[in-house]
């Protein structure tokens, strides 16, 4: 894999962003939920089916996520430093794709010089189809 040329290595920030409308009748079920769905005992269904995890950094204390999945470990680091991706319609699916391959890689399931090729040429061809970029 090459050296990633000129450019300076970059943490991005991309993930969750949820809130609840203060007109809601039902305020206090939705954060309930909210709750439920983006925490801490739920981070492992999100590293075992390659979603974007939260933000949260509390589950570094658990050693058994740290140990299966150690890229975790960079996220602290990226939140501190991190910088903001555009936010256009096809970032959701490039991301997911990001977030497949670095887990297939990490797992060892796929080589990594191979497996970067194809992510390219994946995201070319989501930006393609969408118009952002021609062929």
């Amino acid at each position: 894999m090459s050296d990633g040329g000129d450019f300076e290595p970059k943490h991005i920030l991309y993930g969750w962003l949820a809130g609840v409308s203060a007109q809601s009748p039902h305020q206090q079920d939705a954060w309930d939920f909210l709750s439920f769905a983006l925490g801490k005992d739920r981070l492992s269904s999100f590293l075992e089916t390659n979603a974007p995890i939260t933000g949260r950094t509390s589950f570094l204390e658990d050693e058994s996520i740290v140990e299966a999945y150690p890229v975790v470990t960079a996220l602290p680091e990226g939140i501190e430093e991190g910088t903001l991706l555009p936010r256009i319609p096809e970032l959701t699916e490039i991301m997911l794709r990001i977030s497949q391959t670095v887990s297939a890689i990490q797992s060892e399931q796929v080589e990594l010089d191979p497996a970067m090729d194809q992510l390219n040429d994946d995201v070319l061809a989501i930006l393609i189809a969408s118009g952002r970029v021609t062929p």
